[in-house]
């Protein structure tokens, strides 16, 4: 099966699937692919996460730490 090398299992497994290749390195290498993967631009995407990470980041319960 045809895959995108940025898609592949290994790398994902090598670099996270967020924190570094929807963030850092897909935005920049690949505009298109990225707009044609999230259905938006990357600005768009940008100010999306701005508005949201305080709700979605990871937080200390009284059943596990967040680290």
């Amino acid at each position: 099966m045809w895959v995108h090398e940025w898609l592949s299992e290994d790398r994902r497994q090598q670099l996270g699937h967020y924190s570094t290749f929807l963030t850092r390195e897909l935005p920049t290498k690949d505009v298109s692919v990225f707009q044609n993967y999230l259905r938006m631009p990357p600005k768009l995407f940008d100010k999306i996460l701005e508005r949201i990470t305080l709700h979605i980041k990871r937080q200390d319960t009284k059943l596990r730490s967040s680290d």
